[in-house]
């Protein structure tokens, strides 16, 4: 993995590459990517159901952001879990104001994490080649 891909998804950046690592060196790599797959299938799940409010402050927003945040932390992925946590915030207030943009910014940030755990699956643990 070049350098710029390391500082994107490790230190400070998407990824806890640490508590993934630590994964990897303890599952086999069947286990890791299907342990991947159901963190990014809550991710694109959450997200999806968040932009279909489209951010209003709405039982469902609350739900699917407290879940998002539930799982992004349990999984090390903070700045994720953050930005789940200020929806969350925003939403129990039922006041519009700031939580569109932080929706939007969430569901953002999802997309993106999504794309960064890809890239470190492939190369934490490649498929073999059929």
């Amino acid at each position: 993995m070049d350098r710029p891909t390391q500082f994107l998804l490790g230190r400070r950046g998407l990824l806890d590459v640490n508590r993934l690592t630590e994964l990897r060196d303890i599952l086999p790599p069947r286990d890791l990517r299907s342990l991947i797959a159901d963190v990014i299938s809550v991710v694109q799940s959450c997200t999806r159901a968040i932009r279909t409010t489209r951010g209003r402050a709405t039982d469902e927003t609350l739900r699917q952001a407290y879940d998002l945040y539930g799982t992004a932390a349990n999984f090390g992925l903070i700045p994720l879990a953050s930005a789940a946590e200020r929806v969350v915030a925003h939403a129990k207030t039922g006041k519009a104001a700031g939580l569109t943009e932080e929706a939007r910014t969430l569901v953002s940030l999802g997309e993106t994490t999504v794309e960064a755990l890809l890239v470190w699956i492939d190369h934490a643990a490649p498929e073999k080649a059929a």
